[in-house]
């Protein structure tokens, strides 16, 4: 971690890191539900549905952003925001073309519309909140 981010940010930083490689396992191993212990738990209909797996992917690359971006990006003209959003959206169409190779998952352009929806969102908020801060 970098030394001169403050103690918050570092602490952000590495939630966010940790956050972005469980995020990464859960979009790739085959049954996500299961392993989360909500298998069960969530009615059949509501976990297949399709509208549910769109909010999963977007709500979980908000929470990167977000996470994300008041680590890194909250200092005035940060660089690292507009990074963030690249290696997001990078990294959401990697996770599809990994799904759709696995062969267990099923990977979709969809649910990279839907990563990408998330990672707008997250931008929005913390880029709001960073103008705030300079003005």
């Amino acid at each position: 971690m970098n030394a001169s981010l403050p103690r918050r940010h570092r602490v952000l930083a590495t939630v966010f890191l940790l956050s972005a490689i469980v995020w990464t396992w859960l979009l790739v191993v085959r049954d996500p539900l299961a392993i989360l212990g909500l298998r069960g738990v969530l009615p059949r209909d509501i976990a297949d549905a399709g509208h549910w797996d769109k909010l999963v992917h977007g709500g979980g690359y908000l929470g990167l952003m977000l996470v994300g971006g008041f680590a890194f990006g909250l200092r005035p003209r940060a660089r690292a925001l507009g990074g963030l959003l690249l290696v997001g959206a990078v990294h959401g169409a990697a996770v599809e073309v990994a799904q759709w190779s696995l062969g267990s998952r099923h990977g979709d352009v969809v649910d990279w519309f839907a990563d990408m929806a998330g990672l707008m969102i997250g931008f929005a908020v913390v880029e709001w909140r960073r103008r705030r801060r300079v003005v």
